[in-house]
């Protein structure tokens, strides 16, 4: 038998409806989905303050240009980059596994 729990949070969203059955896992999925976001704060930090501290310019060769940037554009760049090879990737093996 499964019950409806309904929870407020303010900061997070308006409602959120959790199914919770006789063992408890409601509880389980909304503590993951806490360290879920506390660890994609912890990241973003992170990486806010690698590419704050890393603002003189730096030069770069593509191929056979060479482009002056700050080299936190460049870390930044690189970052976005590596993001959508990631999400190509992820989408192409689950659409692989099916």
């Amino acid at each position: 038998m499964k019950d409806t729990l309904v929870l407020r949070f303010r900061l997070i969203q308006p409602a959120v409806v959790l199914s919770v059955n006789s063992w408890g896992y409601g509880r389980y999925r909304t503590m993951k989905k806490k360290i879920q976001i506390a660890a994609a704060a912890i990241v973003a930090i992170l990486v806010l303050i690698i590419v704050l501290q890393n603002r003189e310019t730096v030069e770069t060769e593509v191929l056979f240009a060479t482009i002056s940037m700050p080299r936190a554009a460049m870390l930044f760049g690189t970052l976005l980059v590596g993001f959508g090879v990631g999400l190509l990737t992820a989408g192409w093996l689950k659409r692989k596994s099916k």
